[in-house]
């Protein structure tokens, strides 16, 4: 009768120890488990989202309505458009935003608060995470380099191409590909704020400054980046 009690014991024991709590990050990128995409439909409905907010927001904005507002910087762009595509976009959602029309699909299942963060949805330091990322805090702690160039096969819709220019007062740039377009935020320039601009992919390829051209041989593109929360 011992033996068998050690037995069931045993078999009521290994599953609880086997569980992974929570914050497990079995992909050690810094993003714990439950906070990413692992469904390949959430995942896209994500990127879909991610790259219908840029976009509009290159075609004039959106009003700065409610918790919606126009971005300041290529990484404020980046913060907004990330945040607002893991909302779930209800009528109450497109009042404040100022959305209309129709979206660009469904909605993340329970996108936004992420399980785990909550609203602190970027990985700031070790450990820890903020509502609000800088560029290079995007680039160092929220996603990875899959490639040192463009390439067609390698480039999917939300990546991410990120540029260092040292010699300017803000030196990080992202601009984020939706489809053949590169979408990207010119940044402050005096008294001037900046908008949101897009760029076919083969005219930044071309682009007068060779610095801005996402080559390999560019010194100052860093690469293509992949958020964690879909890699």
């Amino acid at each position: 009768m011992a033996r068998v009690l050690s037995c069931l014991i045993l078999v009521l024991v290994l599953p609880a120890a086997a569980a992974a709590p929570d914050g497990a990050d079995r992909d050690h990128d810094g993003i714990p488990d439950a906070a990413e995409l692992a469904d390949p439909v959430e995942r896209d409905a994500f990127r879909k989202w991610l790259c219908a907010l840029a976009l509009r927001q290159a075609e004039g904005g959106l009003p700065a309505a409610g918790t919606f507002r126009a971005a300041r910087d290529c990484a404020d762009l980046l913060d907004i458009a990330f945040r607002e595509a893991l909302k779930r976009h209800d009528q109450a959602w497109r009042d404040k935003a100022g959305w209309t029309g129709p979206g660009p699909g469904r909605d993340v299942w329970k996108g936004y608060p992420r399980p785990v963060v909550g609203t602190d949805i970027f990985r700031v330091g070790p450990d820890a995470f903020g509502p609000y990322a800088t560029a290079e805090v995007l680039r160092e702690l929220n996603a990875r380099r899959t490639a040192q160039s463009i390439d067609r096969t390698a480039v999917e819709d939300g990546d991410v191409l990120f540029f260092q220019h040292p010699w300017q007062v803000l030196p990080d740039h992202g601009m984020l590909v939706c489809g053949g377009l590169a979408v990207y935020h010119t940044g402050p320039t005096g008294n001037r704020p900046g908008r949101v601009k897009a760029v076919t992919l083969e005219r930044l390829l071309q682009h007068p400054d060779p610095r801005w051209r996402p080559l390999a041989s560019n010194p100052y593109f860093l690469g293509v980046y992949r958020w964690h929360i879909v890699d």
